[in-house]
């Protein structure tokens, strides 16, 4: 009985000098920022030139620059807070994560492509989570994308997710780009063929060579995402610049592509410098795949330069 006391006494004290020294650890600049530059050590591709501040109060990040085999991100500064006594939970926790001008490059794998099997169906892998996983607030201010030689400038990005398990909750998701907007809800599970229930609204400034003859040059609707990855439904609304609405059906991994497309639409007009042709109510049905599909197309045109028939 004496052994068993002594060695619970030694328990506890080996747990109470482990949880000041992690505290120590959390609230020393220094000691914080050897945790951060080591830890970055670990992680292939991952450097980060320096840091400011501590774990517990959140850390300025200086440098930060992830490489992979076609994939290149650069952040000159981030801000990052953790809930640190989440992990004691099961949980990692993110209070806050900011950034200024992130820039993410993609390129082309290095790696060669092998080929296919024609006859092997394509299957979405598994993924899990061993924590709960939880984003409060991410902003990314000024961010670009590039692909193929091309940029995508974000002005802004907001999100608010966590990731449970097998399964990826977007409370809310929010990208500004020039003039352009779009919000995002929903859920997706990483098993199976990957079901998903997406939501988003959005807007945007339609460009001038094409607002020129629509009725408005501004455009916005909603969009609603069922199903799974492999097979995915949109039902989508155009409210503006004219009043559209229908369903698309994809199955992305047949081969070739199969689809089904239903749209109608209300009557509207299109202008043609002082001229106007009326577009009757109407509505487009297309069905098929990429080597093989039928069109059907039910509408009207009223011009008054045309002569009557």
């Amino acid at each position: 009985m004496r052994l068993l006391g002594l060695s619970l006494r030694l328990l506890t004290l080996l747990l109470i000098l482990l949880f000041a020294t992690l505290l120590l650890v959390l609230n020393n600049e220094k000691l914080s920022r050897w945790a951060i530059i080591e830890g970055s050590s670990y992680v292939p591709g991952l450097s980060i030139s320096d840091s400011a501040g501590t774990l517990w109060q959140g850390l300025q990040l200086d440098g930060i620059r992830y490489t992979q085999d076609g994939l290149e991100i650069n952040a000159p500064k981030a801000f990052i807070h953790v809930d640190s006594f989440s992990l004691w939970r099961g949980k990692l926790i993110v209070k806050q994560l900011k950034t200024e001008q992130l820039h993410i490059h993609i390129t082309e794998s290095a790696k060669p492509v092998e080929d296919a099997d024609d006859n092997t169906p394509f299957t979405l892998p598994h993924l899990r989570t061993p924590l709960h996983i939880g984003l409060l607030d991410l902003s990314l201010e000024g961010s670009t994308l590039s692909f193929a030689e091309q940029s995508y400038v974000l002005d802004r990005i907001q999100l608010a997710a966590y990731w449970r398990g097998n399964m990826l909750a977007i409370n809310h998701a929010k990208a500004n780009a020039y003039e352009s907007a779009v919000e995002l809800t929903g859920n997706l599970y990483m098993q199976g063929d990957w079901p998903l229930n997406l939501n988003a609204k959005w807007h945007a400034s339609i460009p001038e060579q094409i607002a020129a003859y629509l009725p408005d040059a501004h455009g916005q609707g909603r969009i609603a995402v069922r199903g799974t990855v492999k097979a995915l439904t949109i039902n989508q609304e155009l409210e503006q610049p004219i009043k559209l609405a229908g369903l698309v059906k994809l199955w992305l991994f047949e081969e070739p592509l199969r689809f089904d497309v239903q749209q109608a639409w209300t009557a509207f007009s299109l202008k043609f410098g002082d001229e106007l042709i009326n577009v009757e109510q109407g509505n487009v049905n297309l069905i098929g795949n990429l080597s093989r599909y039928k069109l059907q197309l039910e509408t009207g045109l009223q011009y008054q330069a045309w002569p009557p028939l």
